[in-house]
């Protein structure tokens, strides 16, 4: 799969310390989506279709096809609960941490 198709994405973690995907995907439908994990490698593939019409197109700068994005989790993220909402063309993943792999504080026992 081409590299020029490739979404965009930006990465934020949330107050519960869970992380954030926003993906773009304008014109890409959820049907034309498909989110897998695999060990601790996230992939989200999809297409892109153009519309069908019959225009005679002057300059055409949208570009169509299938594409392809891999992440890496790490063993921290929790695979079993993560969320995938598509909405105004933002594919949006809440990857939320295990519990144990979240930091605590750890009080001194006083003697």
């Amino acid at each position: 799969m081409r590299n020029w198709l490739r979404p965009r994405a930006e990465t934020r973690t949330e107050k519960d310390g869970s992380i954030v995907l926003d993906l773009e995907m304008p014109g890409v439908s959820r049907d034309d989506l498909g989110i897998e994990v695999e060990g601790t490698t996230l992939t989200i593939t999809g297409a892109r279709k153009p519309v069908a019409d019959e225009q005679h197109y002057l300059v055409r700068e949208r570009r169509y096809g299938d594409f392809c994005r891999t992440y890496n989790l790490g063993q921290q993220i929790d695979a079993e609960k993560i969320q995938a909402d598509l909405e105004d063309g933002i594919l949006r993943l809440t990857l939320p941490i295990r519990e144990q792999a979240r930091p605590r504080k750890i009080e001194i026992a006083a003697k």
